[in-house]
């Protein structure tokens, strides 16, 4: 009996965090822990909401899509974290007068910290993007 109370907790709490983590990128993960909720007993039940709840909280956020601008965007920034690589890029955070900005830039600049990094981007700053 314990052992099956404690399997069903260990399951909603799996389930809970799975389904917390997912629905802020794909809402109808939602309904999984709802459903579930009417089969679990009372103290999974508390197991299946919490694990959900932190689920959500610490879950990735959506992507952020932006629309495209007719004209570009030139800058230049200090760069303030090292770069990341990938494959044929790197991401780098820059520090501008607008604000801090992630960019990809190709694999054959060599980039330090704190390198003036001049760019043109296809993305309006968020100055002029929140008017």
């Amino acid at each position: 009996m314990l052992a099956n109370l404690e399997r069903r907790s260990l399951l909603a709490l799996f389930v809970g965090l799975l389904a917390g983590c997912s629905t802020r990128v794909e809402p109808w993960w939602a309904l999984v822990p709802a459903i579930l909720a009417f089969l679990l007993s009372p103290v999974s039940r508390r197991f299946l909401i919490g694990a959900y709840l932190v689920g959500v909280a610490i879950g990735p956020s959506p992507d952020v899509e932006f629309e495209p601008v007719e004209r570009f965007w030139e800058g230049q920034g200090r760069l303030v974290s090292v770069p990341m690589w990938t494959a044929d890029s790197q991401t780098v955070r820059l520090a501008t007068d607008q604000g801090r900005f992630i960019l990809r830039v190709s694999a054959d600049q060599d980039l330090s910290l704190g390198d003036v990094v001049a760019f043109r981007a296809f993305v309006q700053p968020p100055s002029e993007s929140a008017a």
